[in-house]
């Protein structure tokens, strides 16, 4: 009876400390997905969550929330710092999911107003950081106040590296669809804070931490040798047929004429002048600030609509993200051809990939029935 008298004291006594954010549903895997949902638009590699950065969020953000501090960066870190806080104003605060859901949105919204002339630093430019491959959030509570900290390493917002780690929008679907994309928390108080360095630092669910080596990215591999046109056709083919066999969809084939389409698409993209769209199912991967080779354009436009899969709504299909749609027209098991169109120019590349008959038609019962989960 003691045991348990004194058991029931350790648990209120310890009631009114500030929550270390650790919800059971996994807030750092949803803020992992949404930077990297992002990232793909802007031709930056997935991050991965790493569990020193983990840690070491998670203390700040417990200790700026526990001690009512103002959201400065902690000094003597090498690692990138995002913040962001919300107050409810003697309200209930939302639960953890929604609180890095509202901090990443925040943070995002920077992009609106970015000058990829003459850059600045912001919390966005952090979030889609080229260079940076690690990642950890934590959240920390005290009262109606929610703090949220991401670190990132390497870190970004580096002076004089801005025009090749913060690229312009890469991609974006133009699949025929009426998903929109989903509803977020928002605050009537809220802040997000980014800061620089001077010094260079040298889905399905994901894993939940990788180890401190981290592979190399495709950029980092050098150039690659150009191929001919049907061989980058080719290229594009086995590709989307690899990513379909993982989900039980029939292979696809190429289509003269549709890449033919494809290509002329591509073009007037790359102009600045786009024709107009036909009914065919598409995708399309934009791509600025250096030039890639085609192969590795192609490569990296079909790895990116794949990685889509990550803001795929299994349960609720019509409720994904716009972006999801890459990927559920990539696996669409009702079409059966492919066109694959490319341009590269001085200072970046346009990817066009055209289907039929055409995927993502809006409907529960079609997405059901054409985007199939991976097989085990």
């Amino acid at each position: 009876m003691k045991l348990l008298v004194c058991l029931l004291a350790f648990i209120l006594a310890h009631a009114a400390i500030p929550s270390l954010g650790l919800d059971s549903d996994d807030y750092e895997i949803v803020a992992l997905n949404l930077h990297n949902n992002h990232r793909t638009l802007h031709g930056a590699p997935a991050l991965v969550l790493d569990e020193d950065l983990q840690i070491a969020a998670q203390g700040y953000a417990t200790y700026l929330a526990r001690n009512n501090l103002p959201l400065n960066p902690k000094r003597g870190l090498k690692y990138g710092q995002n913040f962001f806080e919300l107050n409810a104003r003697g309200g209930a605060l939302p639960n953890d999911t929604e609180l890095v859901e509202s901090a990443v949105d925040s943070w995002y919204s920077k992009a609106k107003s970015h000058d990829y002339i003459n850059p600045t630093l912001s919390t966005f430019t952090q979030m889609v950081w080229r260079s940076t491959k690690l990642f950890g959030i934590g959240v920390g509570k005290n009262g109606d106040r929610a703090v949220i900290v991401a670190m990132y390493d390497p870190p970004g917002n580096v002076m004089g590296y801005f025009h090749e780690n913060v690229l312009s929008n890469s991609f974006h679907s133009d699949s025929a669809s009426g998903v929109l994309p989903p509803r977020r928390f928002t605050s009537t108080t809220t802040t997000p804070i980014s800061f620089t360095t001077t010094k260079v630092t040298t889905t399905e669910t994901p894993t939940r931490y990788t180890t401190r080596k981290v592979p190399e990215s495709p950029s980092d591999k050098g150039p690659v040798a150009e191929l001919s046109e049907r061989d980058i056709q080719k290229v594009a083919l086995d590709l989307h047929n690899s990513f379909r066999s993982k989900h039980g969809s029939p292979d696809l084939v190429l289509d003269d004429e549709l890449s033919l389409d494809a290509q002329r698409y591509a073009e007037s993209l790359a102009s600045g002048k786009p024709k107009s769209r036909t009914s065919t199912g598409q995708n399309i991967f934009r791509f600025s600030g250096f030039t890639l080779s085609s192969q590795e354009a192609v490569e990296k436009a079909i790895g990116q609509w794949y990685a889509a899969k990550s803001v795929y709504n299994w349960n609720n299909p019509l409720s994904s993200p716009n972006d999801a749609n890459l990927f559920s027209q990539l696996v669409w098991k009702n079409s059966t051809k492919l066109g694959i169109g490319y341009v590269t120019k001085k200072n970046g590349n346009v990817v066009v990939a055209f289907y039929a008959p055409a995927g993502n038609i809006l409907s529960l019962e079609e997405y059901t029935k054409n985007v199939p989960r991976e097989l085990n």
